[in-house]
């Protein structure tokens, strides 16, 4: 068992960047970094997204400046399946995971032993808050951030993951051809019923 503590440890403190800025991963994500007395906040983000690039400055700031709460990053691109587990579809995604505690499933009988067994998926079982509210509206600052990561998420809307829409089905080669086929066919209508007119 301390051995898993050392490792996490040590995994955490090789993802710290500026101030108390943490890159969390898959392997990173746990009980002991997201049960922070004064919450987590996390900005869910892709390298080449340009809101996210210019962000990072502020971001930075927040992590340097005196919040209660533990500022971290989560890089989309990487850690695909912790950014499908709560919902999140645009970048950037702001979200305060309040005072809780993180459970995990549990994995099948023997599995520690195996190797190539999956690891156990962590969810936080705490209150969830998203910056912005729904309308997404809520100005990036580091004051109106700070605020908000010190308390202002209490007078938040509670964000709930598996309340969210599902993702639209991703495009395929048949899809994109099904809807330019249904196009040109809704234009050849409109083409002929504009003849019809002029005759």
């Amino acid at each position: 068992m301390p051995t898993k503590l050392v490792v996490c440890v040590a995994s955490l403190l090789a993802h710290a960047t500026a101030g108390d800025l943490v890159e969390i991963t898959a392997k990173s994500l746990d009980s002991e970094f997201l049960s922070s007395p004064g919450g987590t906040f996390v900005k869910f983000y892709a390298p080449w997204c340009g809101h996210c690039q210019k962000l990072r400055p502020t971001w930075d700031a927040l992590a340097e400046s005196n919040t209660r709460a533990k500022i971290a990053l989560i890089d989309c691109t990487k850690s695909g399946e912790i950014c499908a587990r709560y919902s999140v579809r645009g970048y950037p995604s702001l979200l305060f995971f309040g005072p809780g505690t993180a459970k995990t499933e549990p994995s099948e009988p023997g599995a520690e032993d195996d190797l190539d067994a999956p690891t156990p998926r962590t969810m936080w079982d705490g209150p969830i808050y998203k910056y912005g509210g729904e309308k997404g509206k809520a100005k990036r600052s580091l004051e109106e951030l700070k605020k908000f990561a010190d308390g202002g998420w209490k007078v938040t809307p509670q964000y709930d993951p598996s309340a969210q829409p599902p993702p639209p089905p991703p495009k395929t080669a048949w899809t994109t051809l099904k809807s330019t086929w249904r196009d040109i066919r809704e234009s050849g209508r409109n083409l002929l019923l504009f003849l019809a007119f002029l005759a």
